[in-house]
């Protein structure tokens, strides 16, 4: 498959079922034998956190929390989450995209401009001219790209705390991320990880992707030498 679409249940629901379809391992490790090469997946993950929710590994949210790093042991390349505030509920609801290939997650990230040219080009024309998506464009898809700043908060409030929201000798009224780039769900996890052993080149790389521009024209380094080590 392209693309599945899981919504069954919420990952708050505690019952065996939302047990399996969130928690789960192997079942998970299907999903990702299941797609293509470029395929994903969408995930509903039911009512987004607010700021002053706890941790996502504690409470109600639990299975939300651990889901991120499942999803990477399946084998997952790239997870994104984004929250939409219309679809009809009482508060925003939050989803979650997981993809296989490198291709698919450059997709994510692009801009405005481009996602349009690639709706004009794809979609079938209305006798009207009018565009057949009411609630959609490039627009609305940038706004998907840096996921909500609540969950970054409740990301940072685990114990221990990840290294990326650390403040060396700074007291903040609430957890907040030294770096500048957005929220990364899977990438976050993974520096942290990697720190711990002694992976350095995954983390270079991880850092090569989320700032390729700003290192092509940085003369201290062999900027192709790199890309290519990072592409092996």
């Amino acid at each position: 498959f392209d693309l599945l679409i899981m919504d069954a249940l919420d990952p708050q629901d505690n019952i065996p079922f939302a047990d399996l379809l969130y928690t789960n391992l192997p079942f998970l490790t299907s999903i990702y034998n299941a797609l293509t090469e470029d395929g994903l997946i969408v995930m509903q993950l039911g009512v987004s956190p607010f700021h002053y929710d706890p941790e996502e590994n504690l409470g109600k949210n639990a299975k939300r929390g651990k889901l991120t790093q499942i999803l990477s042991k399946a084998g997952f390349k790239s997870i994104h989450l984004y929250e939409e505030a219309h679809c009809g509920f009482a508060a925003p609801w939050s989803f979650l995209v997981a993809m296989k290939s490198e291709a698919s997650k450059k997709m994510w990230f692009r801009s405005a401009a481009d996602i349009n040219i690639a709706i004009h080009d794809r979609l079938v024309r209305t006798h009207s001219g009018v565009s057949p998506l009411k609630n959609f464009d490039g627009a609305m898809m940038e706004s998907y790209q840096a996921p909500p700043k609540a969950f970054e908060i409740v990301y940072c409030k685990a114990n221990p705390k990840p290294d990326s929201c650390k403040n060396d000798n700074v007291v903040v009224a609430q957890p907040v991320r030294k770096r500048r780039r957005i929220f990364d769900p899977y990438l976050d996890r993974h520096v942290y990880d990697k720190k711990k052993i002694g992976d350095a080149k995954d983390l270079l790389c991880d850092y090569l992707y989320y700032n390729e521009g700003m290192l092509k024209g940085n003369g201290a380094i062999n900027f192709e030498e790199l890309k290519k080590k990072c592409s092996e």
